[in-house]
């Protein structure tokens, strides 16, 4: 790291792109605290002015996830996915 932040003493675009990894494996539960670099990064890029989690941003932040779920399929089009 570059001091602070991914590229530079200050944050920039990369900080902002790469947090949302961060954000998707702490929904996942995933435990990033054994990586310090990572927390000590995450912590300092969810400190500043006006941050929001990715996920909330999104208007499906309060959603209820079902069993049933939606997915892409290789030509795109939407198809219903059923997690076994």
């Amino acid at each position: 790291m570059h001091d602070n932040y991914l590229c530079s003493a200050e944050p920039t675009v990369a900080d902002l792109f790469c947090y949302a990894d961060v954000a998707f494996a702490e929904i996942c539960a995933f435990d990033l605290n054994r990586w310090t670099n990572i927390r000590g990064w995450g912590d300092k890029v969810t400190s500043l002015k006006g941050f929001k989690a990715p996920f909330e941003l999104l208007a499906m932040e309060n959603a209820e996830f079902s069993q049933s779920c939606r997915s892409i399929d290789f030509i795109g089009k939407m198809v219903n996915v059923t997690p076994s």
